[in-house]
């Protein structure tokens, strides 16, 4: 992979790489690795797509490693009906469509809006169905909020702005389990979930 980044890198020095993709200009981002996984980024302008790929089919011819087209998307954003039917007829890819999972997070050209966090909400509720059939004390349950569910959310609000509703509905699920024992409760919590957020040192 060291190999694939080099060629990758090197390919932005030539002439018919324009320009990189606007949200990666101040980087000078082309590709991302993970394992085996590849992103590649660039401007929707038609030589500078070719020069990318020309890029890695250099690595391919050296490597013997080839991008298993179908299990590869290409996603296009402002370009021209024109361009893109070229790359789709010429190259062979299947075109995708945003927001697309990468990690289990949804990747998107835009803001995230609250129908994208769906998943997120529901990996919550199924943890904590699937611990509902334990009589777990609140203690227990204190452990599973702060260890298990609010790292849940902590993954992806590393990557993504998550919307403040989606937030808020899934501290009142986690507010809900420590008192209840399960993702809905009618009843006013003992606590306030602030206290409950403290550090020890401070009572919590």
């Amino acid at each position: 992979m060291e190999y694939l980044s080099r060629v990758l890198t090197g390919v932005t020095t030539k002439l018919d790489f324009f320009t990189f993709h606007p949200l990666c200009r101040q980087l000078r981002l082309n590709h991302l690795c993970f394992a085996d996984d590849l992103l590649l980024f660039w401007r929707g302008d038609r030589p500078s797509i070719i020069t990318i790929l020309r890029g890695f089919a250099t690595f391919s011819v050296a490597s013997g490693l080839e991008m298993n087209k179908d299990k590869s998307d290409i996603y296009f954003n402002g370009m021209s009906p024109g361009d893109v039917e070229f790359v789709l007829r010429i190259y062979g890819f299947q075109e995708g469509s945003f927001p697309f999972r990468y990690l289990g997070i949804p990747i998107s050209h835009k803001r995230m809006a609250i129908g994208d966090c769906t998943r997120l909400v529901e990996k919550v509720v199924e943890r904590i169905r699937g611990w509902g059939t334990r009589k777990l004390s609140y203690a227990r349950r204190l452990v599973l909020v702060k260890a298990v569910l609010t790292q849940l959310h902590s993954f992806w609000t590393r990557i993504l702005v998550i919307p403040t509703t989606v937030l808020d509905g899934i501290e009142q699920i986690c507010h809900n389990y420590l008192w209840s024992g399960a993702d809905s409760y009618l009843k006013s919590h003992v606590v306030s979930w602030d206290k409950v957020c403290r550090e020890k040192k401070f009572g919590a």
